[in-house]
């Protein structure tokens, strides 16, 4: 398992921070709307169709760029979109650009959990794909664990802007670690894939 979870790493990593960031910003980015933006309650509860939108409409045309041009690479420019989307709450006032925002933040952080589990199913032999599934899904799981106490303690501490700066931090590492391990993805090799694509 150690060794499949090697072959695999970037997508460990890519839905263990998708995951961090998921259970985070749900709960949290509404609460610092409402308390520091001073926008109503019957706003934020659009905020989650918004990044639904995003996602909707934008993950199956992302994962056939990934499918052309290597799924890494794309993850790589998707979190740097996401991450300044998530950064940019900081500094917005209006609701509308929010709204915007949020779209484009569902559009690209939510299409990386499905490329990183593209990427999985290329680095993997089909033989290994229920263990990888369970390794991809522990990633994920503990992501989503450990997202909630730290975000909330950097939020109840200092405040909400720095809680969301400390998550675009978190896309911004996950830029770092697909340079450092770009050849992970055999797009970047132009090797054959081991899975079926």
């Amino acid at each position: 398992s150690a060794g499949l979870a090697g072959r695999m790493e970037v997508s460990c990593v890519g839905t263990l921070a998708y995951g961090y960031f998921q259970s985070s910003v749900a709960p949290f980015l509404p609460l610092f709307l409402i308390a520091s933006k001073g926008i109503a309650r019957t706003q934020t509860i659009l905020i989650p169709a918004y990044f639904g939108a995003g996602m909707l409409l934008f993950s199956n045309a992302f994962g056939r760029i990934g499918d052309r041009v290597g799924h890494l690479r794309v993850m790589r420019v998707l979190a740097l979109v996401g991450g300044a989307m998530t950064a940019s709450f900081v500094l917005l006032d209006r609701f509308a650009f929010m709204a915007a925002a949020v779209f484009v933040a569902g559009a690209s952080l939510a299409s990386i959990s499905p490329l990183s589990l593209a990427l999985q199913g290329v680095v993997t032999a089909p033989k290994d794909y229920s263990r990888a599934n369970g390794i991809y899904n522990a990633f994920y799981a503990a992501g989503m664990l450990v997202g909630p106490p730290v975000s909330s303690r950097l939020f109840a501490r200092w405040s909400g802007a720095v809680m969301l700066w400390h998550l675009a931090a978190l896309w911004g590492a996950f830029v770092l670690f697909t340079v450092l391990f770009a050849r992970d993805d055999p797009a970047a090799r132009s090797e054959p894939a081991v899975g079926v694509a």
